[in-house]
């Protein structure tokens, strides 16, 4: 019998250029849409893959592990005493109409983000500088903020306390320098001509595509192989899926559907550095009180709620490193539940106001909410309602009353267990929650005191007590799924917080296809 060779479609079509004159173009779905353009405005994990094109600050990511490599800043000094950062910006740092970029630039972007009028989102990052916090609430002038240009190239910050993850923080998006042109405009979504720092400028855009080219300025040009990246937003999935499977599409980074693959190749699963979870809002009493919070949670089925999860989640911070885990999973406990509420005043449940479980409408159906209810129903004497709000505007409301529990899914911006825990603090930006602790604050302060294994335990007591407040109930840690065929693309790396820098990646014009009879 001869045998015949039969190959499929998808390796017929991924060797052929569709796109004629295009062929260096990279096609990538990022997810819904319209994106932020603004730095000091995003909020998003994809404003920031879109922004590791665009921006670069005084340091940046490194592919794989995330640790900061030198971005505008060339090198970079740090005092005896841990305290006093210097960084040295390069000679030929500029933005991509030609103009330097200068360290009084910096200083005035990372002001701006600072300033208590901007209120954005991501500024108590900066807290850990001298005078930041303070400014940030109105307290001071930002002249008073330890943040000082030298001269031209030479930026000086003075820290409140020694922080060995600084460098980290600066890699994100917030902390890029913005052009003086740009500071004082509310709304980019419509300019082309932003002058940007990153490795790619914007060539054009239009509702649901941004197409980005080569930025001729970019200190480090040559490392940019991939020279033009479509973007684009507007959701189809049939659309979508039918694209990727021919080849059209090169990467979806969200809004996909799986069961519509046909590229056995095509799908990358990795860990990534994020918890899901219940959080109580502190704004309405006696949810501010850490024994009511408790007793709800110890009436829940853990069990089941934990077999319902891909990845079981009992701690706020996901496993990394030499972090050592601060409790224990959740158990069902209904007679310590009740002796909790009787103690506070509450016998029975009695007295408790109605509770408001609040979720974004995509998560109607999930079971956790209507078990919470049911059991909180059942075993107290009091409602429960769940209240859902479109996934558009659900992040809007959470700084505000009229809710009692609210769902989130938090991805960490550097990989160390700070970017879970700073959260919490009393001033924090992203305290939606309003959670205030004196002793939670001062258990983060003696960690910034400490270093290495000593730090790691500093910070796992604070998220002990965190979690023994009842504050938080952790439900799961999330994989990152993408939609993406690693023979053809080089330079994307799986890492713990999903951030895929677009300069390092390149295509793979060598790839060997599979042997099919």
């Amino acid at each position: 019998m001869t045998k015949k060779l039969i190959i499929p479609l998808w390796i017929l079509l991924s060797s052929i250029p569709l796109f004629a004159g295009e062929e260096d173009m990279l096609r990538v779905y990022l997810g819904d849409g319209p994106l932020q353009l603004d730095p000091h405005k995003a909020v998003n994990t994809t404003e920031a893959q879109l922004f590791t094109a665009l921006y670069e600050g005084l340091v940046t990511y490194h592919p794989s592990t995330m640790k900061p490599l030198p971005g505008l800043a060339a090198w970079w000094e740090l005092s005896d005493d841990n305290l006093v950062w210097t960084f040295y910006l390069r000679d030929n740092a500029r933005y991509s109409n030609g103009d330097r970029v200068t360290a009084e630039q910096v200083r005035r972007s990372w002001l701006k983000n600072l300033s208590p009028d901007r209120g954005s989102f991501f500024s108590s990052l900066l807290d850990i500088i001298s005078g930041a916090a303070d400014y940030r609430s109105g307290k001071i002038d930002g002249e008073e903020v330890g943040i000082e240009a030298v001269d031209d190239k030479t930026l000086k910050v003075t820290l409140t306390e020694p922080a060995p993850y600084f460098l980290s923080i600066l890699c994100h998006f917030s902390f890029v320098p913005v052009h003086p042109v740009m500071m004082n405009i509310d709304d980019w979504s419509t300019i082309n001509s932003i002058p940007v720092t990153g490795p790619y400028r914007i060539r054009s855009q239009q509702p649901g595509r941004i197409v980005l080219e080569e930025n001729p300025y970019y200190w480090d040009r040559e490392s940019v192989d991939i020279k033009t990246i479509e973007i684009t937003t507007d959701r189809d999935v049939t659309a979508l899926m039918t694209k990727f499977n021919r080849f059209e599409i090169d990467w979806i980074m969200s809004g996909y559907s799986t069961g519509m693959l046909t590229n056995p190749n095509g799908m990358v699963l990795s860990p990534l550095f994020g918890t899901t979870y219940y959080y109580f809002n502190n704004r309405e009493t006696p949810w501010d009180r850490g024994d009511v919070r408790k007793a709800l949670a110890l009436l829940l089925p853990w069990s089941d709620i934990y077999g319902q999860q891909l990845i079981p989640a009992h701690t706020l911070v996901p496993p990394i490193g030499d972090y050592p885990s601060p409790s224990e999973p959740l158990s069902r406990n209904v007679e310590e539940a009740l002796a909790l509420l009787e103690k506070a005043g509450f016998p029975g449940g009695r007295g408790l106001p109605e509770i408001v479980i609040r979720i974004p409408s995509n998560l109607w159906g999930d079971p956790v909410p209507i078990w919470m209810k049911q059991n909180w129903e059942g075993s107290l004497e009091t409602s429960v309602r769940i209240e859902t709000v479109p996934p558009g505007t659900y992040y809007d409301g959470l700084d505000d009353t009229g809710y009692t529990l609210g769902h989130l899914s938090w991805a960490g911006d550097y990989a160390d267990p700070m970017t879970f825990l700073q959260m919490w603090r009393s001033d924090s930006s992203f305290n939606d929650a309003a959670f205030a602790s004196d002793e939670y604050d001062k258990l983060l302060r003696i960690s910034a005191s400490a270093e290495g294994e000593e730090r790691f335990s500093e910070l796992s007591r604070a998220e002990k007590f965190l979690l023994e407040s009842g504050e938080i109930l952790p439900l799961a840690h999330f994989p990152a799924i993408h939609l993406l065929d690693l023979r053809f693309i080089g330079g994307w790396y799986a890492n713990a917080l999903d951030i895929h820098p677009f300069k390092y990646l390149f295509r793979k014009n060598d790839a060997s296809l599979p042997d099919t009879a």
